[in-house]
């Protein structure tokens, strides 16, 4: 993210919203964490 452009405080506001979205997921439905289950999304 940040050799894209964006600056560095931004980019750790939004890894940090996606993995606590992620956790919040996995821990309603109470599921195992799967990598294959991720989508990749797109550059």
């Amino acid at each position: 993210m940040i050799t894209r452009g964006m600056r560095e405080e931004l980019a750790r506001v939004t890894l940090t919203r996606k993995f606590a979205a992620l956790t919040l997921r996995l821990w309603k439905k109470k599921e195992r964490y799967d990598p294959t289950k991720l989508t990749v999304q797109a550059q």
